[in-house]
């Protein structure tokens, strides 16, 4: 879990109505859950999936296997919508 990944410019998260939506280049809308949206965020191109792993057990106290299922789950998701770009 030592790969960084960083978003897409073409890729933006917007607010409505209190919920999180990750609009893509060819205006695709997504809604995040409160999970995603943090993993979203932490999606910089500085932190490494292991500290983003350590970031949801801190901030969500729940179990490490879950939230590395999750979080590997979600990272699946993004490359496959090409939202992220790994970070050599």
């Amino acid at each position: 879990m030592n790969q960084i990944y960083k978003q897409r410019m073409t890729y933006r998260v917007r607010t409505i109505a209190k919920k999180n939506i990750l609009f893509s280049e060819d205006d695709k809308a997504y809604n995040l859950n409160e999970t995603a949206f943090f993993i979203w965020n932490k999606l910089d191109g500085q932190n490494d999936l292991s500290a983003i792993h350590n970031s949801l057990l801190e901030e969500y106290k729940c179990d490490s296997v879950k939230a590395k299922k999750d979080l590997e789950s979600f990272i699946e998701f993004l490359i496959g919508i090409n939202a992220v770009r790994e970070k050599s």
